[in-house]
């Protein structure tokens, strides 16, 4: 895996949305920055995003500094994506919450106030673009997998009607199974209703993947 310094612009896959480099560590440049303890937002915020790696590729990166301390490295494999409000994005390693946890990496002040900031953000060009790749059917099969996964950072019925339109895409619901099962899940968690329309049409393999018991909790509040 390459090593950049913070806040640099992000270069290590080609990506459609100009994103900034957070987290992506190694023993030349070292943990970065000032070393303080982590919010508990930025770690539950963190643990939540790794659970969904974007941009997965071949094999997998050993930590560094678990290598050079003699210690079984932990391993990662793909990357997290943060849309702050401000409208820039960021680009971290799934590996990221390791270095925080187990090697005291302090990101920078505006990647955590960006991964805790309450609410949506306001609807961009990057979520323009992250609908575009959707129905796009020559589009780059990554990225729409991407684009399933962060469309719901947008509370925007344009982004639920990107979403629902993948749906009927059959290569999408071949390849990309969980990632559309779990974006319908959190749209009608949040709307506290199933789009019945949507639903009856899906496959099995992606309504094996729905989160019911959370689309359930939300139905009787």
């Amino acid at each position: 895996m390459a090593e950049y310094k913070d806040l640099t612009e992000y270069r290590y896959l080609d990506s459609p949305i100009p994103m900034l480099n957070i987290g992506w560590l190694g023993t030349e440049l070292g943990t970065q920055g000032v070393q303080t303890p982590p919010p508990p937002s930025l770690l539950l915020s963190l643990g939540k995003e790794v659970n969904v790696p974007r941009s997965l590729t071949l094999g997998s990166h050993e930590c560094e500094f678990c290598l050079r301390e003699g210690h079984a490295p932990e391993t990662g494999n793909g990357e997290i994506h943060i849309y702050a409000p401000s409208g820039r994005t960021y680009s971290a390693p799934t590996l990221v919450l390791h270095y925080v946890k187990a090697h005291q990496y302090t990101p920078p002040a505006e990647f955590t106030a960006a991964s805790t900031a309450p609410g949506a953000p306001d609807w961009d060009d990057r979520a323009e673009i992250l609908c575009s790749i959707l129905k796009d059917e020559s589009g780059d099969p990554a990225w729409q997998v991407n684009a399933l996964i962060d469309l719901p950072n947008w509370h925007d019925s344009r982004a639920y009607q990107a979403i629902a339109e993948a749906a009927t895409n059959e290569e999408i619901t071949l390849t990309a199974d969980y990632e559309l099962a779990r974006s319908l899940s959190r749209f009608w968690a949040r709307s506290h209703s199933i789009d019945v329309s949507v639903y009856e049409k899906l496959p099995p393999n992606v309504r094996a993947h729905l989160d019911m018991g959370k689309i359930q909790a939300h139905l009787q509040t």
